[in-house]
């Protein structure tokens, strides 16, 4: 049941709001809690204020639309049990880094290792590339 009066809203209309309803509520509990983790921060200007808030809706933002693109390319873990999340993108991501060789003492060579076969999927799931060259 709702509050809404029968002719303002048919149930569809009551579903679809109450479906995003969920999402705002989802996103609010993954801004605090889960991947993001976003803590309070006391600043004492408006303008930082803002810049906090700012960062952590991109980042909600950048992270909502990964998992759309790892679930467009390798499905849900309802459908597909190896499916990849994004924590589990994130993961394997995450041991990507840099290399840096100390030829001697002045000369450092940075290199970048090529990402293993499951790297390369979620790279290209995400579409993006690393590059040639540093």
């Amino acid at each position: 049941t709702t509050d809404v009066l029968k002719p303002s809203m048919s149930a569809q209309e009551v579903h679809d709001s109450y479906m995003s309803l969920q999402k705002v509520e989802r996103d609010f509990r993954a801004l605090k809690t889960g991947l993001l983790e976003v803590r309070p921060v006391f600043v004492r200007k408006e303008s930082r204020t803002r810049g906090h808030v700012f960062c952590c809706l991109l980042a909600l933002k950048l992270s909502r639309e990964m998992e759309r693109r790892l679930r467009e390319k390798f499905g849900t873990t309802d459908s597909n049990p190896h499916a990849i999340t994004l924590p589990d993108a994130l993961k394997a991501l995450g041991s990507l880094c840099l290399l840096q060789y100390k030829i001697d003492e002045k000369t450092t060579v940075t290199k970048l290792p090529q990402p293993r076969a499951n790297q390369q999927q979620i790279l290209a799931a995400l579409g993006l590339s690393l590059p040639a060259a540093l």
